[in-house]
């Protein structure tokens, strides 16, 4: 059961997974110049906000000015979560964290 439980979550994950920068690339120059409105796909939602938290996490002056950010805009002091790809539930814990401090993340913006 476990076997079939992380299969399905594993296939989610793939197909939620940020889209490669390289086939966003080739799929624009693909497309035509029409005046038609862009669809966009959750991959590329999920992957604004992991870009986002990684660069936040990859360095400590990232991390120290978040923090400050966060009481700039009262909101409680939290990290940000990683998503580690072999566990599936921490997608789901890394958007939800990201959601509850987009104050703080649309502040940066």
């Amino acid at each position: 059961m476990e076997h079939a439980l992380h299969l399905a979550a594993k296939h989610f994950v793939e197909e939620v997974a940020p889209t490669p920068a390289s086939v966003l690339l080739k799929n624009m120059a693909d497309e035509d110049d029409d005046d038609e409105t862009t669809d966009f796909e959750v991959a590329d939602t999920a992957g604004k906000a992991l870009a986002l938290v990684t660069q936040i996490r990859k360095s400590p002056q990232a991390r120290t000015f978040f923090q400050q950010c966060c009481v700039e805009v009262n909101e409680p002091k939290l990290e940000l979560l990683k998503w580690i790809r072999t566990r599936w539930a921490s997608l789901f814990g890394m958007l939800e964290r990201t959601l509850k401090l987009r104050k703080v993340s649309w502040f940066l913006l």
